[in-house]
């Protein structure tokens, strides 16, 4: 996979450079691993309150497609974790990370925006920390689309 492919649409240097770090980081857990990216169950991270509609178009589309490829999603920006009326912000996202801590491993929205997004980057420092995947929702049907079980040489 070329990285770069994935992060034509990252703007800033220094946002494309942590990008790559994360990418390269996660790579070898995702490709490598002894159990096919399928079976992660993703949770959709992204900037939310500063677009209108919750970005939920953005949400939608890679939810979407990653179901599509066979993966199991919790996204934000579906029921039961967004609730009508919208609640405060700090419950949001107390809900959100609580999903998020029962998933496997964390797929982007978009690949860039996401550092002015408190929400986005508090679920992603977390991630970070717990070390979960993470990789931008194309990459994840990319790896979904590479991966092969490892042989007995590679195991």
């Amino acid at each position: 996979m070329n990285s770069t492919s994935s992060l034509e649409a990252v703007t800033g240097r220094a946002e494309r450079r942590a990008a790559e770090r994360v990418l390269e980081r996660d790579r070898g857990r995702v490709f490598y691993s002894t159990r096919p990216p399928t079976d992660r169950m993703l949770y959709l991270c992204g900037p939310m309150s500063a677009y209108p509609k919750l970005n939920a178009p953005a949400f939608a589309e890679a939810a979407g497609k990653l179901r599509a490829a066979g993966f199991y999603v919790v996204s934000p920006a579906e029921p039961p974790l967004l609730q009508q009326p919208q609640t405060d912000w700090n419950a949001a996202v107390r809900r959100s990370l609580g999903a998020m801590l029962e998933c496997d491993a964390v797929a982007t929205v978009t690949p860039s925006g996401i550092r002015q997004s408190r929400g986005a980057m508090l679920e992603l420092h977390l991630a970070s920390n717990l070390e979960m995947p993470v990789l931008y929702w194309h990459a994840w049907i990319l790896a979904a689309d590479a991966w092969t079980p490892p042989t007995e040489e590679t195991a």
